[in-house]
């Protein structure tokens, strides 16, 4: 079975008609049906979008991407991401899509065009993605779980993703408070969420003897783990195990020595 694991750096973004630019150092890690995509400005090394979550395979001629965001900075939680893949000639891939601009008043929806670039891992090894379990019934059934009329739950959320070279993690508080709905008074649960924090660690020996780069970056960013926390652990898919205090499952898995998929 062919590798899932994917590696991209984002080469320019374009809101046409104006002219390309490419503002941040983005790192996008994505296994199986999951991701973790961090983008930090170049200017200011502080984050200027990170998101992690599903992704979602919705065709393949023309390959069509959508990507749901359980963490993410901009809190575009309901905002249907997706994308449509083209491969240029040079080997890099052009998205199309459409999205809302966060840099306008008020983040109206706008076509957009990025392009992409595929890194190769550093070597073979396992590749996983990790979620937190906090919330978890909060994230998939909101309006199952009680929670009293204008009362507020909060979780932290943590995703932990690994391809061999490259690691991130990234932490969000996520609020769900009880609302009444505007149309018609019903009750309905709303996701909020609080500042990111991010880590992302890159390093050239397979055993991570040699290391690259340590980034941190939000608050709280220190106390994230790192790939050292990760890598002693035996992974399987769907596996539940503790890191740092934190419950977490094993989202994707893949180990690139067995040359086959789990």
């Amino acid at each position: 079975m062919p590798s899932t694991a994917n590696i991209s750096t984002r080469i320019l973004m374009r809101w046409p008609p104006e002219p390309a630019f490419e503002n941040t150092n983005t790192l996008t890690l994505s296994l199986g049906g999951w991701f973790v995509d961090l983008r930090i400005d170049k200017q200011s090394g502080m984050i200027d979008w990170a998101m992690a979550g599903e992704k979602i395979v919705e065709s393949k001629k023309p390959l069509t991407i959508a990507y749901t965001h359980i963490i993410d900075s901009h809190q575009d939680f309901d905002v249907v991401d997706r994308g449509t893949f083209t491969t240029l000639s040079n080997g890099d891939e052009l998205e199309i899509g459409v999205m809302p601009r966060t840099d306008l008043p008020g983040a109206p929806v706008r076509p957009y065009r990025e392009v992409w670039r595929n890194l190769e891992p550093e070597s073979e090894g396992t590749s996983w993605i990790l979620e937190s379990l906090a919330g978890m019934e909060l994230e998939t059934h909101p309006e199952e779980v009680h929670i009293e009329p204008h009362e507020t739950r909060a979780v932290i959320k943590t995703f932990l993703a690994k391809i061999p070279g490259y690691f991130m993690a990234m932490r969000q508080e996520l609020r769900y408070t009880r609302v009444p709905r505007e149309e018609d008074g019903r009750w309905i649960t709303v996701k909020s969420g609080g500042e990111v924090c991010a880590r992302k660690q890159t390093w050239v020996e397979p055993n991570f003897t040699g290391m690259g780069t340590d980034i941190i970056t939000g608050p709280g960013g220190k106390h994230l783990p790192t790939l050292r926390d990760v890598e002693g652990l035996t992974l399987e898919l769907d596996k539940v195990l503790i890191i740092g205090g934190e419950d977490f499952i094993v989202r994707a898995f893949e180990d690139s020595r067995l040359k086959s998929s789990l």
